[in-house]
């Protein structure tokens, strides 16, 4: 006859472990850590390069410009007529290094209080004539070429430069990218810190109150133990 094993009644299924109660405060704190490492370069790239942008003539030893049309020098008012240089003028400068290319605009602005002819086509191609001396800078991508009688002189437009690197268009479409996954970790870093700022705070209060809560029976006793001691001492006189 077949008898069964005898610690076959003993056995016992395995059942999972039960799941961690904080099991959302330790994932909150990962994504704190891991995305904050994860953004930072961004991060400090883009505070960096909007600090430039904001003050950059604390970079240039210059003083503070004014803003565009402050200094009066461009008004209602203003005859063109007599401004030394004409838009046909900056149009004519256009078509020498352009040739015959379609335009966006053509804009005549106060900045630091010059008069500058601003000409925009494609391709990041932008064209800047001065009104009074009628020097040109030619701008194409981050290239900056200033045409004087004296020659030409070239560089960078590092505002250019700055402001592309702090949008993330200087990488095209990956930098674009980079700079907005950066913007959605910020959004996540925010929520997770206050999350957990939030139940630190309402633990740290619960604690307080379960405390507040033990001490309170003792101090309750405290009058009758001595009420009783008082009657003890009553007795044995």
């Amino acid at each position: 006859m077949w008898a069964a094993p005898p610690d076959a009644g003993c056995r016992s299924v395995s059942t999972p472990a039960p799941k961690n109660r904080n099991w959302l405060i330790v994932q909150s704190r990962k994504w704190h850590t891991w995305l904050g490492l994860a953004a930072s370069l961004v991060v400090v790239t883009i505070s960096a390069t909007g600090f430039y942008l904001n003050h950059p003539d604390l970079f240039h030893g210059r003083e503070a410009p004014p803003r565009q049309g402050a200094t009066g020098r461009l008004r209602t008012t203003t005859p063109l007529a007599e401004v030394p240089v004409s838009f046909a003028f900056a149009l004519a400068a256009a078509r020498r290094h352009w040739g015959d290319v379609p335009i966006e605009h053509v804009q005549l602005k106060d900045e630091r209080g010059r008069l500058i002819y601003k000409v925009k086509a494609s391709e990041g191609r932008d064209l800047e004539v001065d009104a009074r001396s009628g020097n040109v800078t030619l701008k194409t991508g981050y290239k900056s070429d200033r045409h004087t009688a004296a020659g030409v002189a070239s560089g960078y437009d590092w505002p250019r430069v700055l402001k592309d690197v702090h949008t993330g268009r200087i990488l095209g479409g990956p930098g674009r990218l980079a700079a907005d996954l950066a913007s959605v970790f910020l959004i996540v870093l925010t929520g997770t810190g206050l999350y957990l700022w939030g139940i630190a705070k309402v633990r740290k209060r619960a604690a307080e109150r379960r405390t507040r809560s033990a001490m309170s029976p003792a101090v309750a006793a405290a009058p009758v133990r001595e009420s009783a001691l008082e009657t003890a001492g009553v007795r044995s006189h």
